[in-house]
């Protein structure tokens, strides 16, 4: 987890990514988070979460009110799969979208039984 706070907080500041989408870990909960450069020290509550928040879903509804922003986010295997659907139906701008790869935990992986938890 450690290697991609480090990649979305450089994509920020170099302004490659107007917003990282990624899932916080606070108060023992999980829930989405939508990173720039106001809110930096929340990549630090970054986690893995437990597949019930649907990033790829969350970025469509982002990426629709703010179409000129290049935007990064946090994928598993299956949001990875989500997202390359969702540009071939020309929901989302692959040019738009800078994935950030993350292999689920063993655990989530084998209750989901996903054949591929990892992202290419």
């Amino acid at each position: 987890m450690e290697e991609i706070k480090h990649k979305a907080r450089k994509a920020l500041e170099d302004r490659a990514i107007s917003g990282f989408l990624g899932l916080k870990l606070e108060d023992g909960n999980t829930s989405p988070v939508l990173v720039t450069l106001d809110n930096l020290d929340d990549l630090e509550h970054l986690a893995m979460g437990d597949g019930r928040y649907p990033l790829a879903k969350i970025l469509m509804r982002i990426a629709a009110r703010h179409p000129q922003d290049t935007l990064g986010i946090m994928v598993r295997g299956c949001d990875e799969r989500a997202i390359v659907e969702l540009i071939k139906a020309n929901q989302l701008d692959g040019a738009r979208v800078v994935k950030f790869g993350v292999a689920c935990p063993q655990d989530l992986a084998q209750r989901c039984s996903c054949p591929m938890p990892y992202p290419s």
